[in-house]
């Protein structure tokens, strides 16, 4: 919840940096201090935590995932595939260019996100 509120104060990509290089299981009272170090209003993001929309956000991502059977982390959508584990660079990019192969296929003229 503390890192999607941090969106608000446009530090979602350091916060959730600075989360996941954590050791260790993480308490409100370490959530608030990796946040306090990199720059936000902690004040704040607690607010910022109540807002409704968080909490709807987070069901939504859990009823995605339950629909596309992902248990846990992490996981990959690539085309209508799920990979439920961490590929090797070699694999993983057996299936992306395998995956862009097939989007030629069904759109000649390239696709909307051909660019990524």
């Amino acid at each position: 919840m503390a890192a999607l509120a941090s969106r608000k104060q446009g530090k979602y990509e350091p916060f959730h940096h600075a989360l996941m290089a954590a050791r260790g299981r993480l308490s409100e009272f370490s959530i608030l201090t990796i946040a306090r170090q990199v720059g936000l209003d902690v004040e704040q993001l607690k607010r910022d935590m109540d807002d409704p929309a968080i909490p709807n956000a987070l069901e939504r991502n859990r009823a995605l995932a339950t629909k596309l059977y992902i248990t846990g982390t992490p996981a990959l959508v690539l085309g209508d595939e799920v990979i439920a584990k961490v590929p090797e660079i070699p694999t993983l990019k057996r299936l992306i260019a395998k995956e862009r192969e097939k989007t030629k296929r069904y759109n000649p003229a390239g696709s909307p996100t051909s660019a990524f």
